[in-house]
């Protein structure tokens, strides 16, 4: 075991090895965890468009083929807002 004298007298780049080392050991480091967030992420988005393929073919044979609509600028710029922000949300989470 080192004792804090013979830790303090190792390099920095020793000392980076050491940590490296000891971190790869320990199973609920933080890179572990990293991996398990990214990969539960990673599952959310993947279920996310598997639940959308099928609402997607719902709309694309149930919607009318025509439609007047009277705010079209509104719908495509809540649309758009929305998008973006989805969009930023998963930027922020990765």
């Amino acid at each position: 075991m080192l004792s804090d004298d013979e830790i303090s007298r190792l390099s920095p780049v020793q000392r980076n090895e050491l940590a490296r080392r000891f971190l790869a050991r320990d199973p609920h480091s933080s890179a572990s965890a990293g991996r398990r967030q990214r990969s539960l992420f990673l599952s959310l988005v993947a279920v996310a468009c598997l639940v959308l393929l099928p609402w997607i073919v719902f709309l694309a044979f149930t919607l009318p083929k025509s439609y007047v609509v009277q705010r079209w600028t509104a719908v495509w710029t809540g649309f758009d807002v929305a998008l973006l922000t989805t969009i930023a949300a998963c930027f922020w989470a990765a």
